[in-house]
């Protein structure tokens, strides 16, 4: 399957998926999940915000690792079980991450917040793209 990398951050998997881009290229990125019931105001001091739609058809929304872990440890986004939710994504780090290749520690990091939808709306980049995400929606 081919991932629409258009918006150089996140991009929808289908119905129920979606990938963030991560500037890092070998080691840990620190992530925070917050289920909301709620949409919540933007937090300041993130370099890169965008919102997407997920089905969660299972209850489910969490993240999976690159190497394709599903990591429960960190939680759960559809905190009011099944159905459809939005999904603030931010960023910061990802430029600093994507300059220094390799890291021991995290670099970049990542806040997920998600809260339930009534109806399906268009992924939207809130905020300017950073250098990373440049070279993503250009390749």
């Amino acid at each position: 399957m081919s991932i629409d990398k258009s918006n150089g951050f996140v991009a929808a998997i289908g119905k129920n998926g979606i990938k963030v881009m991560c500037g890092t290229d070998m080691g840990p990125v620190r992530i925070l999940l917050r289920a909301l019931a709620g949409r919540a105001q933007m937090e300041p001091g993130w370099d890169i915000v965008a919102e997407v739609d997920i089905v969660a058809a299972a209850g489910w929304i969490g993240v999976m690792s690159s190497e394709l872990e599903i990591r429960s440890d960190l939680g759960n986004l559809a905190g009011s079980g099944p159905g459809r939710y939005r999904v603030r994504v931010h960023a910061r780090g990802r430029d600093d991450a994507s300059r220094r290749g390799f890291v021991e520690e995290p670099v970049e990091e990542h806040s997920l917040e998600a809260w339930p939808v009534d109806s399906a709306a268009p992924a939207v980049l809130l905020t300017e793209l950073d250098d990373v995400g440049v070279r993503f929606a250009a390749s």
